[in-house]
């Protein structure tokens, strides 16, 4: 190969070249190494380091010249050089000796790398290392980094708080390897598929803790992919779940607990409607028979007593019963209805009643008042007139109202009885509770009843003195219905 040939394969190389005569001159360079300096390759054949270099760099590099022609060994050396531009460069310079026949260094042979780039890299690098260390060493969450594999390449101080394990132990055995028994063969399958997940995937599975019994956790991964989409690193970010998986444990025994409690009240309410109103109706049927064939004034008025409180107890078993159905009532179903039909139709079935109490109801029907509805809403208006009613004095009457009230329809009831006083009102829509006054038959069920149902429906229900005079008002609000 000629010396031309050599020449032109030198130049073609981003590696500057050079070569030393002695410890101050030139021998030659190829042109990677003067454009570097800014010069032409003529300008530093033979020529001296101080009229290429500045003094500073002259001089350090006459320093390791020294040094090599001296030891007559390879030296490596990274130098901060400023290139023509007046930018430092970081360099990777060898020079090698070459020995002649005499065992004397005849000329030194130059080689530099530009490594600016790789040591900012490096540094840069190193930073998001320490700041990556930094992270996850003040994180409570238990962070790992692990290969394709699932072996530990990295595990945070908080493996050993939460787990027992130090980090430092861990590197190298796999995260599968501290799985639950009952969980392993699932999470060797879940962990397959999230290698092959583009997103970050939750578990939750047992893991093993150093003093041998199992933690819940709940990890979040997140595969890191090489330049080629190849899988590199898997990222954990792990959490001690195990509370809140026993506060769920528990939640789940009180919701199987609320279920059985809610059979075994379904249950009574099958005993309150059928098997208690059975054997009470009896006896009403025998007290009628036989106060109808007794003549008798003192056995007549105890008849008459045992009458009235058997009336009051299948009273007091049925709201028990309707208020204890309503309870059990899944997935209520709601339908358009007109409220004034349905006021129709409570006050039409409550005609003998009336008719007993010459008790006039007045109510006119100006609708129709259209709401969302379930058809039980007909008991909450069915007890609150049968109330009215009751409470009625003879010869008497009870108005029924109905007004707009902007996105509401307000039900009056205004009877004429003996009102509630002021500090009962708040109590008498509780199921357990009545008022100092006179006693209320079955103990305020009935009213429950009605409070109940119109939670249901969203709505509100009160009390109040009757505006028109002596007696109450009861009301109800129900949301109308658009469509």
């Amino acid at each position: 190969m000629n010396n031309k040939v050599q020449d032109l394969l030198l130049d073609q190389t981003k590696t500057q070249l050079w070569y030393l005569v002695d410890e101050y001159n030139y021998g030659g360079a190829n042109k990677a190494h003067a454009d570097f300096l800014g010069l032409n390759k003529k300008d530093l054949e033979n020529a001296n380091l101080y009229d290429s270099l500045s003094k500073e760099e002259a001089e350090l590099c006459v320093k390791g010249n020294k040094q090599v022609f001296k030891t007559k060994e390879n030296t490596y050396t990274q130098e901060w050089v400023q290139n023509y531009k007046g930018e430092k460069k970081l360099l990777s310079i060898t020079k090698s000796p070459i020995i002649d026949s005499s065992g004397n260094v005849e000329f030194v042979t130059c080689s530099a790398e530009d490594i600016t780039e790789k040591r900012e890299y490096e540094t840069r690098l190193k930073e998001n290392e320490e700041l990556f260390r930094e992270i996850t060493e003040n994180m409570q969450d238990m962070v790992a980094l692990t290969d394709k594999y699932g072996y530990f390449v990295y595990a945070g101080p908080s493996h050993e708080s939460a787990l027992g394990y130090k980090p430092e132990n861990l590197t190298g055995k796999n995260v599968l390897d501290f799985v639950h028994p009952d969980d392993f063969e699932w999470m060797v399958e879940e962990y397959q598929q999230f290698l092959q997940s583009l997103n970050p995937k939750k578990v939750e599975y047992r893991y093993l803790h150093a003093d041998g019994y199992y933690l819940w956790l709940e990890t979040i991964g997140n595969v890191i992919y090489d330049g080629y989409g190849n899988v590199k690193w898997v990222v954990f970010s792990s959490r001690d779940i195990t509370e809140h998986k026993e506060l769920e444990d528990k939640l789940q025994d009180y919701t199987n607990e609320l279920e059985r409690l809610n059979e075994t009240r379904e249950i009574f309410t099958d005993i309150l409607r059928h098997d208690l109103l059975n054997p009470v109706g009896i006896v009403k049927g025998y007290a009628n028979l036989l106060y109808k064939k007794e003549t008798d004034e003192s056995k007549l008025k105890i008849l008459d007593k045992m009458i009235n409180n058997n009336e009051r107890a299948i009273e007091l078993i049925e709201n028990a019963g309707n208020l204890a159905r309503i309870d059990c009532m899944d997935n209520i179903e709601f339908n358009r209805f007109d409220i004034g039909e349905i006021i129709d139709e409570v006050i039409d079935g409550m005609r003998f009643s009336m008719y007993e109490k010459n008790i006039d109801i007045i109510f006119v029907n100006n609708g129709p008042y259209y709401a969302n509805l379930n058809l039980m809403i007909e008991q909450a208006f069915t007890n609150l007139i049968n109330n009215s009613i009751k409470y009625n004095p003879e010869n008497s009457g009870i108005k029924v109202e109905i007004f707009d009230d902007i996105d509401y329809w307000k039900v009056q009831i205004k009877d004429e009885g003996p009102g509630i006083p002021e500090e009962d009102k708040k109590y008498i829509f509780d199921r357990f509770k009545r008022g100092e006054g006179k006693k209320v038959s079955g103990k305020g069920i009935g009213l429950a009843i009605v409070q109940k149902i119109v939670d249901i429906h969203k709505g509100s229900v009160g009390v109040e003195d009757n505006p028109d005079g002596k007696g109450s008002m009861f009301w109800v609000k129900l949301k109308k219905s658009n469509t």
